[in-house]
């Protein structure tokens, strides 16, 4: 049963004014009487309404969190447990919208969804900076006004803070390690077949840096899902481009994947149609959540664990919910340290 304020403030013979303001930690009280407040609203098992804390002040105790991309990604999924679990640390929770931002109008209609609940602050996570750029920043100004937002793993907007990963330095940092190995001709598995999209144009950069090879034939497309279609037929996909990759008779002794999710599957598929890792190929893949290392082939990774990313998100979006958030708050990306971690799926080249 739900005890209110005023039970607690009849047991304990002052106003619930005075118990409203002793819970909320305001104002100045004799110790003895702020002790028994507390000691009766615990006998009572008070829990306060968080919807009067709302009224009163004009914002909801959450964060709402902006997912263009299939929750069924285990980066995303991960992050999401991450996030919830620190910020609810601070007496926050987390309003979750997974869409699809294909269109501008789509972004902004599940922008606009989360408006009207006053929240605390905005966390975007665009699959990539392209479809983060669909909602222009005078767009973005417009709908969330002064409403602290930060975007997680991409810098689409200049004038907006983000935490996020160097991916050049990712790439070099995974083709300086495949280098090493001996491997001179590294193909590239990518979730756009955009030639022109930055991950590819990156990858090409740092390749020819290193003095590499690549060619055109080493690309191998799959795409990733978005919210709303079917998982498994992408899994599916990746895994059947694995086999038929292991029939290559001319193929590259490494490959580079912008997924983890997508590598794993690749892999299996490779593994499937009678190759071997890392003897006939060495696989190495961007980001390092828990699919990586507990994969039936463990796969080595460059980039950040999940911890260490939430970690820093939560400790950004504390900064800019600070009272002198105008001061803290820097457009500038905020970057988290990379670092190769090598498991079972690179080796020396044959």
């Amino acid at each position: 049963m739900t005890v209110s304020l005023k039970e607690i403030a009849a047991d304990c013979g002052v106003s619930p004014g005075t118990v409203s303001n002793i819970l909320a930690q305001r104002g100045a009280y004799a110790p003895e009487t702020r002790q028994r407040v507390l000691d009766v609203a615990l006998r009572f098992g008070y829990q306060p309404s968080r919807l009067a804390r709302a009224l009163r002040d004009q914002a909801t105790p959450a964060v709402g969190l902006l997912v263009g991309h299939h929750l069924a990604d285990p980066f995303f999924a991960e992050m999401l447990d991450a996030l919830t679990r620190r910020l609810a640390e601070g007496d926050l929770e987390v309003m979750v919208s997974a869409c699809d931002w294909s269109t501008a109008e789509m972004a902004r209609k599940s922008l606009e969804s989360f408006l009207s609940w006053r929240l605390r602050a905005f966390l975007v996570m665009p699959r990539d900076r392209e479809q983060g750029q669909i909602l222009s920043p005078d767009i973005l100004g417009e709908l969330v006004g002064d409403t602290p937002l930060l975007s997680i793993n991409e810098h689409p907007w200049s004038d907006r803070p983000s935490v996020i990963t160097n991916r050049r330095k990712i790439a070099q940092i995974g083709i300086q390690h495949l280098a090493e190995l001996g491997h001179r001709r590294i193909g590239l598995l990518h979730y756009s077949d955009d030639p022109n999209h930055f991950k590819q144009l990156m990858f090409r950069e740092v390749i020819a840096e290193a003095g590499l090879h690549y060619d055109d034939k080493d690309f191998l497309y799959s795409p990733l899902p978005r919210p709303g279609q079917i998982v498994e037929a992408h899994a599916k996909r990746a895994y059947e481009m694995g086999k038929q990759f292991a029939a290559r008779t001319d193929r590259p002794s490494a490959v580079f994947s912008w997924s983890d999710s997508t590598a794993g599957r690749f892999a299996a598929g490779f593994l499937a149609g009678g190759g071997r890792i890392p003897q006939d190929l060495s696989l190495i893949t961007h980001s390092n959540n828990r699919l990586a290392s507990l994969a039936s082939m463990p796969l080595t990774t460059v980039g950040a664990s999940v911890d260490i990313y939430a970690d820093a998100v939560v400790t950004q979006l504390k900064r800019m919910l600070a009272k002198d958030a105008q001061r803290q708050q820097s457009p500038e990306p905020f970057e988290v340290e990379v670092r190769l971690t090598q498991r079972e799926s690179t080796g020396a080249a044959s």
